[in-house]
């Protein structure tokens, strides 16, 4: 992720600024899994909207499996600044030099979807191509922290063989 790209814009915008980029990219990645596990959705202005849905139990092929919990993406036009305050308390910066980096972090991240270049938000997931589409494919070690609580629920047999 260091010779990312996104990352050396990042540099070149905001270390004449004072600011370390990577301390601050670690800050967000970690707002972010800690808003999506407390409260079930995140947004970046730039890109959109991260939500956990619920799914309940399914019957598939004779068994009834478990509910599980999945990581989702929105694209939406997103206003609110509530990331940039936790960045900012995460990592110790001002107010003012969070939201700036948020702004500059949000070009960077909707350059590199409407570009349709891979990109990984360490720790949720990645954007990326697949069967020639570009879609979300969240982390599998985030999925299992989603489902932690019911990581231990296997699928029941219902044809009663």
């Amino acid at each position: 992720m260091k010779n990312d790209p996104c990352i050396q814009g990042l540099k070149e915008k905001l270390e004449r600024d004072g600011l370390s980029v990577e301390p601050l990219l670690r800050a967000v990645c970690r707002c972010m899994a800690e808003e999506l596990l407390e409260r079930g959705s995140v947004c970046l202005r730039g890109l959109g909207c991260f939500e956990v849905a619920e799914y309940p139990p399914v019957p598939a092929g004779g068994q009834l499996l478990p509910p599980a919990r999945r990581l989702r993406f929105h694209t939406r036009p997103v206003n609110d600044d509530k990331l940039s305050i936790f960045v900012s308390c995460r990592a110790g910066v001002s107010p003012a030099q969070a939201r700036n980096f948020m702004k500059v972090l949000g070009g960077c991240l909707e350059k590199a979807v409407r570009s349709s270049r891979e990109l990984r938000i360490r720790g949720i997931g990645a954007f990326c191509e697949q069967e020639g589409r570009y879609i979300f494919v969240p982390d599998d070690s985030f999925e299992e922290l989603l489902n932690a609580a019911t990581l231990h629920l296997t699928a029941i047999d219902i044809e009663g063989r």
